[in-house]
C-alpha cells in the first residue's frame, strides 16, 4: 500500500519529471581559506627543509608515504603490509614529535599531488611521481573516466584533488581525530564531485558490438552510476543535515524506475520540509511518482 501523501499536492497545477540531484552548498571562501593554509603550510615546509631544520621524523614519513604508492601500484599484497606497518608507525613517531609539522607535509604532498595529477596527460602511461603519492589514483581515474577525452585534462579541481588526497592520506597513515579532519565544506566539495562522476568504472564496448547491445550497457552503466550516487547521497546526510537527501534519493529512485520507492522519498522531505526552498520542486516530483507508478 501506497503512502497517504502531503496535503500539498492539491496546488500542483501539472507533475514534472525529476531529473536534477540537488547539489551540497560548498562555501568558496571556507576552501579559498583552506587552500591558502595548505599553501602556508607547504611553503613553511620546503623552508625547513632548504635551511636544514626539517624533522627526520618527518623526512622518513614522507619517503614512506611515497614507498606507500609505489607498493599499491604494484598490487603485491604480500610486500604492501610490511610497508603500510612502517607507514603507520613512522606517522605515529612524526606526530608525536611536531604535529603541526606533520600536517604542512600533507599539505606540501596534497598539492604536490594535485598539480601533477592536473598537468599530467591522462590516456598516458603515469608519471613516477603521480604513481608516488596517488598509488592507485591513475587506473582508477581511467577506469571512472574521470578526464576529458578531448583535452586529456582531469576533471577535478585543486581543491578537489587536495581533499581527496588528504583523506586518503589519514586513511594510509592511521592518524584520526580532528587534527586531521577535513572539514565539512571539503567533504560537501568532494561528494559534491562524485555526485557528478560517480566512481564507476564503465562497461567495455567491443569494436565488434552492436547497437543494440550498446544501448543495453549503456543503460546498464547508467543504473550503476544511480546507484552509486545514492550511496554516496547517503554519506552526504550522514554528514550533512542540511543535505535534502530524500529529495535527492528521490530523484535517483525515480531515474532508476522505482516510482513507489520515489513517492515515498519524495512524501518524507515535504514532511519534514513542508516549505523549504525545494517543496514546490518536490511536490512536482512527487506528483510524478504516483502517476508514473
Amino acid at each position: 500500500m501506497l503512502i497517504a501523501v502531503t496535503g500539498a499536492l492539491l496546488v500542483v497545477p501539472r507533475p514534472a519529471v525529476p531529473h536534477d540531484i540537488p547539489e551540497p552548498f560548498v562555501a568558496p571562501a571556507v576552501i579559498n581559506g583552506v587552500m591558502r593554509e595548505d599553501r602556508k603550510r607547504a611553503r613553511e615546509l620546503e623552508n625547513a627543509a632548504k635551511a636544514g631544520t626539517l624533522e627526520n621524523e618527518i623526512r622518513l614519513l614522507g619517503n614512506q608515504v611515497r614507498a606507500f604508492g609505489r607498493a599499491v601500484a604494484a598490487g603485491d599484497e604480500r610486500a604492501l603490509e610490511p610497508v603500510r606497518r612502517k607507514l603507520v608507525n613512522d606517522a605515529a613517531e612524526a606526530i608525536a614529535k611536531n604535529p603541526e609539522r606533520v600536517l604542512a607535509l600533507r599539505a606540501h604532498q596534497a598539492l604536490a599531488f594535485a598539480e601533477e595529477a592536473q598537468r599530467f596527460e591522462w590516456g598516458s602511461p603515469p608519471s613516477e611521481n603521480l604513481v608516488e603519492l596517488g598509488g592507485v589514483f591513475p587506473v582508477l581515474a581511467n577506469e571512472y573516466t574521470w578526464f576529458d577525452t578531448a583535452t586529456r585534462r582531469l576533471f577535478l579541481s585543486e581543491a578537489e584533488l587536495t581533499v581527496l588526497f588528504k583523506k586518503r592520506w589519514n586513511d594510509i597513515t592511521g592518524l584520526t581525530g580532528k587534527t586531521f579532519a577535513v572539514s565539512l565544506d571539503e567533504e560537501r566539495l568532494l561528494l559534491r564531485f562524485y555526485l557528478n562522476h560517480p566512481p564507476v568504472e564503465k562497461s567495455g564496448t567491443p569494436a565488434s558490438t552492436s547497437p543494440a547491445a550498446r544501448r543495453a550497457l549503456a543503460v546498464q552503466d547508467q543504473v550503476k552510476r544511480d546507484e552509486k550516487r545514492r550511496a554516496k547521497v547517503q554519506e552526504l546526510a550522514k554528514i550533512d543535515p542540511s543535505y535534502p537527501a530524500a529529495l535527492a534519493d528521490g530523484v535517483l529512485l525515480f531515474r532508476l524506475g522505482k516510482f513507489e520507492e520515489a513517492a515515498i522519498a519524495f512524501d518524507r522531505h515535504l514532511t519534514v520540509h513542508p516549505d523549504g526552498p525545494h517543496a514546490l520542486r518536490a511536490r512536482n516530483y512527487l506528483k510524478a511518482a504516483l502517476e508514473a507508478r
